[in-house]
């Protein structure tokens, strides 16, 4: 008996695990050949979230965003990674958004805890499967949209935090 509790616990983990990850197709952003950068921008959008079973929105109305190239010492998958930044329009809660050759991650930093979802791994060839992720680039700038078609699960060891559906972040990234 249990070996078949411990094998369905297994198996239901890893069916949830699976269904947080999808196949990554690459990152379609002008920025995508820029090295030792920094660029600067704003964030719009809403996080509709749940902490510690109490609804929490985090809400980004041009708050100053950053687009950052972070370089990988040992360039196993890539040569860096490129991490978008913003704050909430109070300043007291940050997000950011990572991508690492075919991986995506995403963090919200709240109370100086930092909540994380991760696809980058061994292998960099997933992405977050809740998150749709779209660029779009015009002369002065490139905007990135992300969009949780389901919710997320962030942790941070200790705790989560549930980032719900419809949630949608805007990064408007000067060129």
């Amino acid at each position: 008996m249990r070996i078949v509790v411990c094998l369905w616990c297994f198996l239901y983990g890893m069916n949830v695990f699976a269904q947080q990850l999808k196949d990554g197709r690459g990152f379609d952003s002008c920025f995508k050949n820029e090295k030792d950068i920094e660029f600067q921008g704003s964030v719009n959008g809403v996080l509709f979230c749940v902490l510690e079973g109490k609804d929490l929105i985090l809400d980004f109305q041009g708050s100053r965003a950053q687009l950052n190239f972070v370089p990988d010492p040992e360039e196993v998958y890539d040569t860096g990674s490129y991490e978008y930044s913003g704050a909430t329009t109070s300043g007291k809660t940050m997000v950011r958004y990572k991508t690492y050759s075919l991986a995506n991650q995403f963090s919200v930093i709240l109370n100086n805890r930092e909540f994380t979802a991760s696809a980058i791994d061994g292998g960099c060839d997933l992405v977050l499967g809740p998150v749709d992720y779209y660029y779009q680039a015009e002369k002065e700038a490139e905007y990135l949209v992300l969009f949780f078609r389901s919710e997320l699960k962030l942790s941070d060891g200790n705790s989560d935090i549930m980032v719900k559906k419809n949630s949608t972040l805007t990064f408007a990234i000067n060129r």
